[in-house]
Order: structure tokens, then sequence, then C-alpha cells
């Protein structure tokens, strides 16, 4: 099994297609996505964790996307890939929110997957 591909998904990103020619650098690791599910938990009266949403998807905004391509407004004008943007389209475009989330996810079920088989 090469784990090139991988292991640069989660150190310098991978570019991945997300609609219309669109492509979005993700890094993207099971340590990287665990890592911030704990900083993102709250520890509740009843002594269990729970996951802070809001928190979470602005640090999964902030650490998984490192730039895109393709994506444009004004009929055709680069849409520049700045911190004000990424959050911007995360709150805004349900598409873009729902697709990293989606992808996180399948990194995340392919590993627990992978980890099950070993």
């Amino acid at each position: 099994m090469d784990i090139t591909k991988a292991v640069k998904a989660g150190t310098e990103g991978i570019w991945v297609k997300w609609k219309d020619g669109a492509e979005i650098l993700m890094r993207m690791s099971p340590k990287l996505l665990t890592e911030l599910y704990k900083k993102c938990s709250v520890r509740q009266e009843n002594g269990q964790d729970e996951l802070d949403q809001e928190l979470y998807t602005a640090a999964i905004t902030e650490s998984v996307i490192l730039d895109w391509r393709g994506i444009t407004v004004n009929g055709g004008e680069a849409f520049p890939c700045t911190p004000e943007n990424r959050k911007l389209l995360m709150d805004n475009v349900m598409e873009f929110s729902t697709f990293l989330s989606t992808t996180c996810l399948k990194l995340e079920q392919a590993e627990e997957a992978e980890a099950k088989n070993s």
C-alpha cells in the first residue's frame, strides 16, 4: 500500500475536486481532526465532553482549508482564499460547508475501517 498521498494530505494538503471545476486544497489527517475535536469539546456537568459545533466549524475552516482555485465572483473574478472568505463560504454556502464536512467525515470513516481491519 502506497501511503504517499495520505501522508501528503496530512502535511501539505491535497487538492480535492469540488464542483464546476473548482478545487479545494485541504489538509486532512486523523490526528488533526482528533486534535480539533478535543480542542473544541466542552466538559459538561455530567462529565461527558460535548462538541461545540461553532468552535469546531471555525477550527476546521482555519486548519483544513489551505487554498482553493476556480472559485469566482462577479461572473469570473477570482475569489481569493483568505480567512474572511473561508468563513464567508462556510457560514453562507451550504454546498461548501456540506462538502467540507462530508470530505472530513469520509476520511474519519476510512481510517476507522482501516483500523478495524488491521
